[in-house]
């Protein structure tokens, strides 16, 4: 599984614009300042979201132990005799290379964390529409109060921030080989997400020569669709696997 792991690594480049777009800013009017991520550790990261969850699918059937003890000739009822229950598993055949094995790994939590924050969000009654901007004006729909409430429970009830922090913390002191490896992957994902309809902007290198978006990305619907980010890490696996055994 190093090649899925490898890959939910590169993911960082789009997370971190998307994150850092979440970061601070007042809100005019308001008496505080929304942090959903620091400015200062985006500008960091070259993946939103764990990366990502995986569950190795499974099938649990039972199948009942024979009887080894056979009825007395003297007796013509049957009866049944309950014998304890073996207990079997079968993989199922994967289609995507799975990544439960490294659900553990900081790039696998910070998708899960942008999932969860995004499902949250939702149950507010909101989407991602954007951080607070106050140059927009008061009236701007960024700036609605109930929407800042609702990034900052969001915020506070998924962690993101904090996960952010540690998936940047994990990601210093690569080696030559290992960013010319990640900057390979990255520019293939890219590619991939493009043919899904997503608008991302050129990829520049950063200070440690990590390649990440000079501006922003989105899915073709406007938003962050995290599906779309693991089917692209699953086909590219998948198509290399194909390749090392042709």
């Amino acid at each position: 599984m190093l090649l899925s792991k490898r890959l939910v690594a590169v993911v960082a480049p789009l997370l971190m614009v998307w994150l850092a777009s979440c970061s601070g800013s007042d809100v005019e009017g308001a008496s505080r300042s929304i942090v959903v991520l620091s400015p200062e550790s985006a500008t960091e990261i070259v993946v939103p979201v764990d990366a990502f969850e995986n569950v190795v699918e499974v099938t649990t059937t039972t199948v009942p132990e024979p009887s080894t003890t056979p009825p007395p000739a003297s007796v013509t009822s049957s009866t049944t005799t309950r014998s304890p229950e073996q207990t079997t598993t079968t993989e199922v055949t994967r289609t995507t290379i799975p990544l439960a094995e490294e659900e553990d790994t900081p790039g696998v939590k910070l998708l899960g964390a942008l999932d969860r924050f995004n499902s949250c969000l939702s149950g507010e009654g909101y989407e991602w529409i954007g951080p607070p901007n106050p140059e927009s004006g008061a009236n701007a729909p960024e700036n609605n109060m109930d929407y800042f409430r609702a990034l900052t429970t969001c915020n506070s009830r998924t962690g993101i921030s904090t996960v952010f922090q540690e998936f940047q913390a994990s990601r210093t002191g690569l080696e030559p080989d290992e960013i010319e490896q990640q900057n390979k992957d990255f520019i293939d994902l890219t590619d991939c997400l493009r043919g899904k309809g997503w608008e991302i902007s050129e990829l520049t290198p950063d200070e440690n020569g990590l390649l990440s978006p000079a501006e922003g990305f989105a899915s073709a619907d406007g938003d962050v669709d995290t599906d779309q980010i693991r089917d692209c890490v699953g086909e590219i696996a998948l198509e290399r696997d194909a390749a090392e055994d042709g």
